[in-house]
């Protein structure tokens, strides 16, 4: 009787043992499981995360291309607004110049036409002298149109 408990004895410490394996068996691979559970939550977190910052990137893209846009058709309409001031400065210059040219044209017809006149008056004057053979003499109380071409300031002049 005490073999035959001595033998169950050994049977259920083999069971005991074998029991204590297969539980920490199953211990380990319930916690490999639990850990790999967390490991797939926290992956699984993680793939969420990165998926909202992959959506914000791109919005923040979005954004950021919209702005660029706004930006350069502002640069596009400055840039334009600075070449319409140019020219219309270069249009200002241009007319001033063509106001100034008109002038010294004007000047010039008119000194043109008092030297035709006075070449008209030295050739009457100088037919009539060689018909009566008196000295030809130049009018001292008026100015001759020559003269006053010589006295034409550079502001009257065209510009280059």
């Amino acid at each position: 009787e005490e073999q035959d408990r001595h033998l169950a004895l050994q049977h259920t410490s083999a069971d005991l043992v074998a029991t204590t394996r297969d539980l920490r068996q199953q211990m380990v691979a319930f916690m490999t499981d639990d850990r790999q559970a967390e490991q797939a939550a926290e992956l699984q977190e993680a793939r969420k995360q990165l998926e909202e910052l992959r959506s914000q990137a791109e919005a923040s893209r979005q954004e950021l291309q919209e702005e660029l846009e706004e930006l350069r058709g502002r640069a596009e309409r400055s840039e334009a607004s600075q070449a319409e001031v140019s020219l219309a400065a270069e249009r200002r210059r241009a007319e001033g110049l063509v106001e100034s040219l008109r002038q010294a044209l004007t000047e010039e017809r008119g000194l043109r036409e008092r030297l035709e006149h006075e070449r008209c008056e030295l050739k009457d004057r100088l037919h009539r002298a060689s018909a009566s053979r008196e000295p030809v003499t130049p009018d001292s109380d008026r100015p001759s149109a020559a003269s006053d071409a010589g006295r034409l300031t550079s502001s009257q002049l065209p510009a280059p």
